[in-house]
């Protein structure tokens, strides 16, 4: 009897590691791809893929799709244009904290003086992600602990 508790505990516990090490590679991989760039969303997923071959299935994927909506949902929220005007109204200098940083550095003409209206869609679609993760999560273990 104690040995199948022994294994049981052992089980919960590398899906909680597997949990945890999808948690990191989402929000790792969630900054990257908004701050850095969008194409560094390749190697994120290579190793969300590796975590879904591991056992128990997808509770990595679980995580990394929390990650990734948690860091989305806190860079979206926090994200502001600053616009210091000068003698020429059009070419104020910008500090800006925006998703995507590395694409406008175009000049202070190509820098968005408001955030655009893409910003609300993107925000739904991190806390979507979040959902949906939350959501993985619980379907998975619900079937672990009923394999259990």
């Amino acid at each position: 009897m104690t040995g199948a508790v022994s294994v049981r505990n052992r089980s919960w516990r590398r899906a909680g590691a597997l949990w945890i090490a999808g948690l990191v590679v989402g929000l790792v991989g969630g900054y990257a791809t908004l701050v850095a760039d969008p194409v560094l969303v390749v190697p994120e997923l290579l190793v969300v893929l590796a975590l879904a071959l591991a056992r128990p299935r997808l509770l990595g994927v679980a995580g990394a799709i929390v990650g990734h909506g948690l860091m989305w949902s806190w860079l979206l929220a926090t994200t502001s244009v600053n616009c210091y005007s000068l003698l020429i109204p059009g070419e104020a200098p910008c500090s800006v904290t925006l998703p995507f940083q590395s694409a406008y550095y175009g000049g202070p003409l190509a820098w968005p003086k408001v955030p655009g209206w893409w910003f609300p869609l993107l925000l739904a679609l991190a806390l979507a992600l979040v959902l949906a993760g939350l959501v993985l999560t619980a379907k998975r273990a619900r079937s672990a602990s009923a394999q259990a």
